[in-house]
């Protein structure tokens, strides 16, 4: 069983992770979702951790490719789009 603190690690993770994604921070962006991956190692999920790993380095290739990162306008539009859609929305737990 998960305890308070953990929890709340995840929590701060997630809303750093939305809020770097928000901003267009790429490097914070990628340095929480690598956090999270080894925290996932760390609890014994091997299959998640290497699957986060394994997104990670397909979205950095696909940004180096592209030469565009989230402050490029057609990702600003994504993102407004995506705000606009989340506002609508009712939050769903996946």
């Amino acid at each position: 069983m998960r305890d308070n603190s953990e929890i709340m690690a995840n929590g701060d993770q997630l809303k750093a992770l939305l809020r770097s994604h928000a901003e267009g921070d790429d490097r914070h962006f990628y340095s929480v979702a690598m956090q999270m991956a080894a925290h996932e190692a760390k609890q014994g999920h091997g299959k998640l951790a290497e699957e986060l790993r394994e997104l990670i380095d397909a979205a950095k290739a696909r940004r180096n490719a592209s030469g565009r990162g989230w402050s490029d306008p057609a990702h600003k539009a994504q993102r407004r789009a995506c705000r606009a859609v989340e506002r609508l929305l009712p939050f769903a737990p996946i």
